[in-house]
Formats: C-alpha cells, structure tokens, sequence
C-alpha cells in the first residue's frame, strides 16, 4: 500500500506490504486500543528505533491507519524530536569525552543533546489531560514557538532514545504503557541516512562525514544500549518490517 505522507513538512511517498500492515499495525493498534477500553484512560505507547529505520513514516502512517482500524478509540503520533535543546544552549554547551570538551551542537542527535526533564514532566501530564507537545522544526533547525495539543485516547511517542538504558531515560518505559522496537542492521541504515541527508542538499562527502561523526555512534548506542521492548520489530534486506521473535 502506497501513500503519501507528510514528514518534516515534505510530501514523501511511503510503501507498506499487506504483511506489515495485517500482522504487525492493526494487531498493535487493536492491542493498543483494548487496553485503552478496559482502563478508560490514555495510553502511553513508545517506539524507539536507530536513526534511518523509518520510525517517523511508520508512525505517522500508523496514525492514518487507525481511523479506519479503531472502532472508539483515538489515535495520536509524536515525536522526540521537539525535546532537542534549542540551537543556542546547544552552541553555548559542552560535555566532556575523552578528557575534551565537546560542544552539544557537533553531537546533536545523541542523547545529551535532548531535554530528559521536561520530556518527563510532559509524559506525567499525559496522563491526566491535554498537553501542548513541542515540534521540532527541520527548515530552523530548532525547536518551534509551537507545539502541537495532544487530545488521542492513545498516543504514540517516536524516537531513537525511548528506551535508552542509561539515566535519567530509564523513566521513559516506566512512564509508557507499551513498547514497540525497531532492529536493524548497521550496514543497511548507513546508506539510507547518507541518501537521506544527500536528499536535504548535502553533497555525499558532507553526507559521510556526518555519519561517521554522529550516525554511526548513535547507532550503535541504540544497539548496545536499549531496554527490551514489549513488542520488537526487524527492518529486513528489502526494507519492510518482520517481527522478531520473542
């Protein structure tokens, strides 16, 4: 199944089989749903994934499958991303590695780079009512002056650090009802986000660097790092979603 999406405020063209979709997202969303019916309250589901595994279109094409999937409930997806620092305190920041400072903008995207705290204190908030969710803006390269009001009966948060298992993130999961991860090989995702930042308007050198530089680290932090998710999907050769066995 085809569809066009919008992500990053681009129209982008997103394929799913009818595998992924009957075995992996409406089983999840029917999932997510009966918990919902038989608590009466929101449910809090994360989705953590490498960089370049395609979270962000499987959410986002997650959310448009549930209006014809779920019968009462509704469904909202979010991201991460609009937690990132904004550009000046990343700029005016640094953390030490390796006995050298290092300033946060070189490493954005890593994990110190993202504001846990208020993340936290936003997920807490989830629980009880409506919440403005803050959106990262691609065109600025910064956090946007606003977010976006968060009203489902579920709601999908998006990102590679949901379930990091390093402080303060461990109260991510604790904080969630559910849990989806993304595996996926190191060697497939290195040429998507290269073609990805290639695609933004960098030249390939450029594209390299930064994956060698940051990708590539974060990868494998992802990999090494990560609590077990309830539920764990794979990205094949081809691309499309398996699930892992349990």
């Amino acid at each position: 199944m085809k569809e066009i999406l919008l992500v990053n405020d681009l129209p982008i063209e997103v394929e799913f089989t009818m595998f992924e979709i009957e075995s992996l997202f409406v089983p999840l969303l029917k999932r997510l749903e009966k918990m919902h019916l038989e608590t009466d309250k929101r449910v809090i589901c994360i989705l953590a994934a490498p960089p370049g595994s395609g979270k962000t279109t499987t959410s986002l094409f997650l959310e448009r499958l549930s209006k014809s999937v779920l019968s009462t409930a509704t469904f909202q997806s979010v991201s991460l991303d609009g937690f990132h620092y904004p550009q000046n305190y990343l700029v005016d920041h640094c953390i030490e590695s390796n006995g050298k400072k290092i300033k946060l903008a070189a490493i954005k995207g890593a994990p110190e780079t993202f504001n846990t705290k208020e993340l936290v204190n936003k997920m807490e908030s989830l629980k009880t009512g409506e919440v403005d969710w803050p959106i990262y803006n691609r065109r600025l390269h910064d956090v946007g002056t606003e977010g976006v009001k968060i009203t489902g009966d579920i709601v999908l948060i998006e990102g590679n650090w949901l379930l990091l298992d390093e402080e303060p993130w461990g109260k991510i999961k604790q904080l969630s009802h559910y849990s989806v991860r993304i595996h996926a090989k190191k060697e497939q995702l290195k040429e998507r986000l290269i073609e990805r930042k290639i695609k933004g308007g960098s030249a390939r050198e450029e594209a390299e660097e930064f994956y060698y530089q940051s990708d590539q680290k974060n990868i494998e932090r992802v990999e090494t790092h990560s609590l077990r998710a309830d539920e764990q999907w794979m990205l094949d050769e081809k691309g499309h979603l398996q699930r892992l066995t349990q």
